[in-house]
């Protein structure tokens, strides 16, 4: 429940360790596997995965469930960034590349103030309304995933 506005238990730290860690395996599969499956594997799967997780998320009624949920969103989630970082670089022509990498991080950073503000309005109006959003904004992005060119192993413009 969202009412519940008690002070974070001190394992709070140690599990936010354990979740950053999960990371790290997902860091290094999609540095070996990122030429073999494509990107657009890599992107689509982990968005619906997350998108899996963050619905999965709010069902779950005890530490130890949320703390593996989350622990697979953080992996999943980080295989995402990684190929869309891959993915955004390479379907900008290279005489564009550099100014359109600047607009798509400016663009990010402000989708991020105002993801936050947003958030947290929708959290005081009721608990499922942004958990619910995210979900299914990452569920229907790793679909439209699939729309985007395949550029793994391809000459780049």
């Amino acid at each position: 429940d969202c009412a519940n506005h008690e002070p974070p238990a001190s394992e709070v730290f140690l599990d936010s360790f354990i979740i950053s860690c999960a990371a790290g395996p997902s860091n290094l599969w999609t540095i070996l596997c990122m030429d073999k499956l494509g990107r657009r594997f890599f992107l689509s799967f982990s968005m619906v995965l997350s998108g899996a997780c963050a619905f999965f998320i709010y069902l779950v009624k005890n530490s130890l469930s949320n703390l593996i949920l989350s622990c697979v969103f953080g992996a999943v989630s980080t295989m995402g960034f990684n190929s869309l970082d891959c993915l955004s670089i390479e379907l900008f022509p290279t005489s564009v590349r550099g100014t359109a990498m600047a607009i798509t991080l400016v663009s990010a950073r402000i989708g991020a103030i105002l993801g936050g503000l947003v958030f947290g309005y929708l959290v005081d109006v009721n608990c499922a309304i942004p958990i619910v959003s995210v979900a299914v904004l990452l569920t229907v992005g790793g679909l439209m995933g699939f729309l985007l060119p395949n550029t793994t192993k391809k000459p780049l413009l």
